[in-house]
């Protein structure tokens, strides 16, 4: 199983605010997101992920297969005790048909890169 990779030299300083730089590698068994005001399901990073405690903005860029595009989610899964902003949901969908990755799809050979900028 691939493992994310901080980029060298995160996270870096921008003005007040600190940016990190992931290559994240999708789940092994995606799980489809369900939404509503704390959305479940998709595939969750954290700010310390990033080496930061709080995500102000989630950038994300298509994946290195140009299969999947992937939509951040703000604060999902506050629930496993983590503060408010510091955790995302990521939505992965077919880039050619703008669906949703069916739940248990082996998503682990493919990656994105996200630019996180909080403190």
């Amino acid at each position: 199983m691939a493992t994310d990779v901080l980029v060298k030299g995160s996270p870096f300083g921008t003005g007040g605010y600190q940016e990190g730089v992931l290559k994240h590698f999708g789940p092994a068994s995606y799980t489809q997101v369900t939404p509503g005001t704390t959305p479940s399901g998709g595939d969750t990073v954290y700010a310390s992920q990033f080496g930061l405690k709080v995500i102000h903005c989630l950038e994300v860029a298509g994946d290195n297969t140009g299969t999947y595009v992937v939509v951040p989610i703000p604060d999902a899964n506050t629930v496993t005790g983590q503060i408010v902003g510091s955790a995302y949901a990521l939505r992965w969908f077919t880039a050619a048909s703008m669906a949703e990755v069916a739940g248990a799809v082996n998503l682990s050979a493919s990656f994105v890169k996200l630019r996180a900028i909080g403190y």
